[in-house]
């Protein structure tokens, strides 16, 4: 049975027009006012105190479709060589205090619960794994994705993934390591 962490009892004041909103969003998803609030906390501790730091773009799906879809191959290499390792782990310590492979796998996880970028499903039999990470948007995310995922592991030296680009997946297999 999974132990319940402690709570702490905090009252707080809150205009009424900002009531009725989070009292109507509760309904619409049918969670307690008390669970909205605790969820919307815990997207704020985990997510957005974060990219406030950093910054984001936010982008509706479908143009963020069509705009990664229409980047050629050769200009995807070109960005993603542009960013560099240094920008992964920079982002990695600035988040989680250090960039590790760890560090990566929370970030993946964070990124597909709130920036939208598709889900990340991971099955582990013994040492080996295969993370599929599922995605609307096209061929060249998945691109992306590898480079993204081949940058990291050549910067932190963990052996290479075997890694299969579809048009909506990234599908990576490999052994779990210590670090």
């Amino acid at each position: 049975m999974a132990r319940l962490k402690k709570t702490v009892l905090r009252t707080i004041r809150i205009d009424e027009d900002l009531d009725k909103v989070l009292g109507a969003d509760s309904e619409a998803k049918s969670v307690s006012f008390n669970t909205l609030v605790t969820q919307i906390l815990i997207k704020y501790a985990e997510w957005d105190r974060f990219v406030e730091k950093v910054g984001m773009v936010s982008i509706m799906p479908e143009e963020f479709r069509v705009f990664i879809g229409s980047i050629n191959e050769e200009i995807l290499d070109d960005n993603r060589k542009k960013l560099g390792p240094e920008y992964l782990m920079d982002f990695l310590t600035l988040r989680f205090g250090e960039a590790s492979v760890d560090s990566y796998r929370k970030m993946g996880a964070l990124f597909a619960k709130y920036a939208g970028v598709g889900q990340i499903e991971t099955k582990i039999e013994g040492r080996n794994y295969t993370s599929t990470l599922r995605h609307n948007f096209g061929k060249n995310w998945s691109r992306y994705l590898q480079r993204s995922f081949m940058t990291v592991e050549k910067f932190l030296g963990i052996p290479p993934s075997e890694m299969r680009v579809t048009e909506y997946a990234l599908i990576i297999t490999g052994q779990l390591t210590n670090s």
